[in-house]
């Protein structure tokens, strides 16, 4: 999957993600800002919502998995991290959501996990 093919699927994967977006001009060709935005859609919208938190950590892992270099090191560099170097509640978010997370997304998670 290439960063268009990722961008196509995470707005028709994610209801209301796309009122996130910072620049939506420029998505997907900056998909590293647009994980920036991924996190935020999380803690505003989507971490209160058992239903839609399966959903978004089954996108992320479907970009962890099967994204080209480009797409995988968006997910680790600007999503992944931005959680894991973030506040404390948005580490939480990260962390207290490894029940819906796939291999592929907990692979990057235990570089940052430091308990």
């Amino acid at each position: 999957m290439n960063t268009e093919e990722a961008g196509a699927y995470l707005l028709g994967s994610l209801p209301g993600y796309a009122d996130y977006l910072t620049l939506p001009d420029e998505f997907p060709e900056l998909l590293h800002t647009a994980m920036g935005d991924l996190g935020r859609y999380y803690m505003a919208d989507v971490r209160e919502n058992p239903d839609l938190v399966a959903t978004y950590w089954s996108v992320v892992e479907r970009l962890a998995r099967d994204g080209d270099e480009a797409v995988t090191n968006a997910v680790h560099a600007s999503l992944i991290e931005w959680f894991a170097l973030g506040s404390h509640e948005e580490q939480q978010a990260l962390y207290g959501a490894a029940g819906h997370q796939g291999p592929a997304t907990a692979k990057i998670i235990t570089n940052y996990r430091q308990d």
